[in-house]
């Protein structure tokens, strides 16, 4: 996923986090909830214009590690795609 985002393939439009709940214990921290984001259009028009919402479920894992906290573990599930509809022409 993060060669896709470093790659520019993948392009957010709009992105929103509500967290459900977290848990600490020592070193370890989860935090799970859901994420809703909309695609920016492909720069090189290789692929037809999206506007449809995604919605997922996702949980992250943390570590503190030399008084710092490190993602070590995400996961998520797409819950459901909205479509949006077709763009109006130029």
């Amino acid at each position: 996923a993060l060669s896709l985002f470093r790659g520019g393939r993948i392009r957010l439009k709009t992105f929103e986090r509500r967290i459900s709940r977290t848990a600490v214990t020592g070193d370890i921290a989860i935090a799970t909830g859901n994420e809703s984001f909309t695609v920016k259009d492909d720069p090189a028009n290789n692929e037809p214009p999206i506007d449809d919402l995604f919605i997922c479920n996702y949980m992250n894992i943390w570590k503190r590690e030399a008084g710092t906290w490190k993602m070590i573990g995400r996961h998520v599930g797409v819950m459901a795609r909205m479509i949006g509809g077709a763009k109006a022409a130029d």
